[in-house]
């Protein structure tokens, strides 16, 4: 098949360019920024490019047999609100509209479970209410409802996949958390209490894998996670245990520091530079996320293999590795 990948350059985009590659399809992939080492190979195109140009789609639709759409605006914070609804929102529509213009078999749009915002009653499905906290969630919502309407009105084959946090090998949160606990500089913010629902990166690729060949997946949408729910107090532990450092039993004071955030948000907001502590960033910290993934069981037949503290060691085994290398 010939899969074009939008987002291509991104964590989990990366890493699907890779498994279609192995799975022996072309790949055309694109985003506006490459940062891995590329596969050399006359199997798989990069495309530095805007998903949303019109000579763009002409080009490289007209030969696709699949599309996973992965680009998005993600957690900036100095962009402005309406690049968000052009990228989140109406792109998807344009690009929906010109798959079916060019008869691509079939549309997997991967959204984000930030579409929930705190879940009061966990787990959540696929019919809890949605109430997100950032114009990130309420784009990416109201790109699902475009997805959906789409296919009301024109029973195009999609399949909207809801990934809760992804994570392993390139991942920019799990890095991040690895070097600030290497470096003794993590600093938990609360007790940890809140729930947390990882999915390593190669079960969430295999959900994407039987999103397509799975004709009842058409028309769905579908929460992707792991087996486990953690609070973050666990899952933080899981890292310290993994890097071989000892906890420190501190934490911030969770009113402190979101009246710190509002502070240094408002300041980084006058110079127009991103926010080392924001309320978005204290969401990590305070958040409930946990899914209720039986949707994706019976549906897609899918069953995650890897445990949080397996996939957190692949992990950090290749992060030491990738050190030596770079």
């Amino acid at each position: 098949m010939k899969v074009f990948i939008t987002g291509a350059g991104g964590f989990i985009g990366g890493h699907l360019v890779e498994r279609e590659y192995h799975n022996g399809h072309e790949v055309m992939a694109v985003d506006l920024h490459f940062s891995r080492k590329p596969i050399i190979s006359n199997r798989v195109q990069y495309i530095q490019g805007d998903f949303r140009d019109t000579q763009l789609l002409e080009t490289y639709l007209s030969n696709s047999d699949l599309i996973f759409h992965l680009a998005s605006v993600h957690l900036q914070k100095s962009i402005p609100r309406e690049q968000y609804w052009s990228v989140n929102v109406d792109g998807i529509v344009k690009l929906l509209e010109y798959t079916q213009k060019y008869n691509v078999q079939k549309f997997v749009h991967v959204s984000s479970v930030g579409v929930y915002g705190d879940i009061k009653t966990p787990p959540a499905n696929e019919y809890s209410e949605c109430h997100p906290l950032s114009i990130y969630g309420i784009t990416k919502l109201k790109g699902e409802e475009a997805v959906i309407e789409f296919y009301s009105k024109t029973r195009y084959p999609v399949t909207i996949l809801r990934p809760a946090w992804v994570y392993g090998p390139y991942c920019p949160r799990t890095m991040k958390l690895f070097r600030s606990i290497e470096k003794g500089r993590f600093l938990m913010i609360g007790k940890g209490e809140n729930l947390r629902h990882p999915i390593f990166i190669s079960d969430f690729l295999d959900a994407i894998d039987l999103a397509v060949q799975n004709n009842m997946a058409v028309g769905e949408v579908i929460l992707i996670a792991g087996n486990e729910i953690l609070t973050l107090a666990e899952m933080i532990e899981a890292f310290y245990l993994v890097v071989g450092k000892k906890k420190s039993r501190f934490h911030f004071p969770l009113k402190l520091a979101k009246g710190l955030a509002f502070v240094v948000e408002k300041s980084c907001g006058l110079v127009g530079v991103e926010p080392p502590l924001s309320k978005r960033s204290l969401e990590f910290f305070t958040v409930n996320n946990a899914f209720d993934i039986s949707k994706a069981r019976r549906i897609l037949g899918f069953h995650p293999k890897v445990s949080f503290k397996e996939g957190l060691r692949m992990t950090y085994n290749w992060l030491l590795e990738y050190r030596k290398e770079n």
